[in-house]
């Protein structure tokens, strides 16, 4: 995603640029009538040298942007290796049975919501937190309490060592920003990402 100064730069650069060129032909129509050098005229104005620099300031940001800013982009940033993150890839791609402590419709124990997706967790495994590796599992609105499925991704969380599994019915196919969108009751207090490999 583009920051905001990013966005400024490419889409303003071109208005910009036009409102530089109005500037300088202004000028050099005021020059040709009092006859009179036109670049005596917009170096000796120091507003219009400010304006300058300003303007191809951001004509050049606006073309590195255009030029590079595709392949800076599609870099992919180097992840922490966490250790919730190194549990979960060890399930990633394979056919797991998933046990679900917090069915779709239930109750959150502690706070006033209730689980929008089935929520369980891998029978014996260990995560970081001391607890089993959990699992959001999406496909379906039938509350399960067991249930095997494929593991297609993992919510990694950038901000907490406490990464989820993100296990469907075989078969079934879902984007990135879908899962986001569904484990969003969760996941929007921290920073997550959706890890396929």
């Amino acid at each position: 995603m583009k920051t905001k100064f990013e966005n400024f730069c490419v889409y303003y650069t071109i208005p910009l640029i036009a409102i530089l060129l109005v500037v300088k032909s202004v000028l050099v129509y005021v020059a040709l009538e009092w006859e009179v050098n036109p670049y005596t005229i917009q170096f000796s104005s120091i507003p219009f040298v400010l304006l300058s620099v300003v303007l191809y300031f951001f004509l050049a940001i606006g073309i590195l942007n255009v030029l590079f800013l595709p392949r800076w982009r599609g870099r992919k940033k180097r992840i922490k290796e966490t250790e919730s993150l190194k549990l979960a890839r060890t399930f990633l791609g394979k056919e797991v049975s998933v046990t679900f402590d917090r069915p779709f419709g239930t109750k959150h124990p502690k706070y006033d919501s209730v689980y929008p997706v089935n929520y369980g967790f891998i029978p014996d495994t260990l995560a970081p937190d001391g607890g089993e590796l959990d699992v959001y599992f999406l496909g379906t609105n039938e509350s399960l309490q067991n249930v095997t499925g494929k593991c297609i991704a993992i919510i990694h969380r950038l901000d907490d060592d406490d990464d989820k599994l993100v296990v469907v019915p075989d078969g079934f196919t879902i984007s990135d920003k879908e899962i986001l969108h569904q484990v969003k009751f969760q996941e929007q207090y921290f920073k997550s990402i959706v890890i396929r490999k």
